[in-house]
């Protein structure tokens, strides 16, 4: 009788043969990449990213494989969420003259920074070799269609994105990207609250800030006859 209510529930390790970058890899193909197509999502092999064009902006739900992995003893990644802007990485690249990159706005390198994300199983990373592969793969699933979605529906345009900056103020070295937003769509009330914004921050700061930040929406200001 002790036995049966000692004994411990058998944990359940998928592909186990695999090396730890395969059996990622072979995970989220299996089970999310279903869950993630409806949505438009595509994913890449090589980077184990997930893509998805929306609203104004490129979604992104990649994932990073711990640098200690080794066979069954660590199999490990955490999920990082982005926002992206192909519109600005275009125009810059026309500016400069190079390769066109999306521009980072948002997203979240910790995960556990997100509203509603279940951290179980979650300690900075989650590790294949330590917990019921099939329960942790429902904790990440429901993670990233719960939270994650609803994270990445606060921005579908770029008022979506200079607000979510504004109400928060934070992040103010982002004020050249948000400040070109605006303009590529026609904005200007839109520039004058950014660069309102920035340099109420930058008199009452008490932190040295870069001077080729200050410089860049100095150059703004001019450049479009923004009055403050």
């Amino acid at each position: 009788m002790f036995e049966f209510f000692n004994r411990r529930k058998k944990l359940t390790y998928l592909n186990e043969d695999l090396k730890p970058s395969e059996r990622i890899r072979n995970l989220l193909q299996e089970y999310i990449l279903p869950e993630l197509t409806p949505f438009g999502f595509k994913f890449n092999n090589s980077d184990l990213t997930f893509t998805r064009q929306y609203g104004d902006f490129e979604n992104t739900i990649s994932f990073q494989k711990n640098k200690w992995n080794k066979g069954n003893e660590v199999c490990a990644f955490k999920p990082i969420v982005g926002v992206q802007s192909k519109i600005l990485g275009s125009y810059y690249s026309k500016l400069r003259g190079d390769k066109s990159s999306p521009i980072g706005l948002c997203g979240e390198y910790d995960v556990t920074n997100i509203k509603d994300w279940n951290i179980k199983y979650f300690d900075g990373y989650y590790d294949l070799a330590k917990v019921d592969n099939l329960e942790l793969i429902k904790i990440l699933k429901e993670n990233i269609l719960n939270a994650g979605l609803n994270y990445f529906d606060q921005f579908k345009n770029y008022s979506d994105v200079v607000s979510y900056y504004y109400e928060a103020k934070t992040k103010y070295f982002l004020a050249p990207y948000l400040f070109d937003l605006c303009f590529l769509n026609n904005d200007k009330e839109c520039a004058e609250a950014v660069l309102k914004w920035f340099i109420e921050f930058e008199r009452s700061t008490t932190k040295e800030l870069p001077e080729t930040l200050t410089i860049e929406m100095r150059e703004r200001e001019y450049k479009f006859n923004i009055t403050t």
